[in-house]
């Protein structure tokens, strides 16, 4: 999670900040958090994110395999919908918490079944009636 200036910020899986370094660490999905006031901030060593992560952090912990790799970053809107951008350029709108096994396999079909040329979004805000734009 982008922490203070250039810092970086780790997580675990609740919320709770394990470390800070000065860049971003390779491999792991950067989680964002917008609240009524802007953009959460992690916070320092030992504390836990303030704000309403939990979705997001959900989503980080519970990737499948399928598609787990091509998850760049978990955004949380200001609502609570969360939506994730994959490493192809394409977002992904999850919207709620509601049937999220659902969702992720919408996704992983998609991706393994469908033609993705020009697509820009997987949405899959409703469960088994997802849509691809772009």
């Amino acid at each position: 999670m982008a922490g203070r200036g250039t810092s970086w910020s780790m997580l675990d899986g609740d919320g709770r900040t394990l470390q800070v370094q000065a860049t971003a660490p390779p491999g792991l999905v950067m989680l964002i958090v917008h609240t009524d006031q802007g953009v959460a901030l992690p916070a320092p060593v030992g504390g836990t994110l303030a704000g309403d992560g939990s979705f997001g952090l959900a989503v980080c912990r519970t990737l499948p395999p399928a598609f787990s790799a091509q998850v760049v970053s978990v955004t949380v809107a200001s609502d609570g919908t969360v939506s994730m951008a994959l490493n192809s350029g394409i977002t992904v709108p999850l919207g709620t918490d509601s049937e999220l096994t659902a969702k992720y396999k919408d996704v992983a079909a998609i991706i393994a079944h469908g033609s993705l040329h020009g697509a820009t979004t997987i949405d899959v805000t409703v469960p088994q009636s997802p849509t691809v734009t772009g």
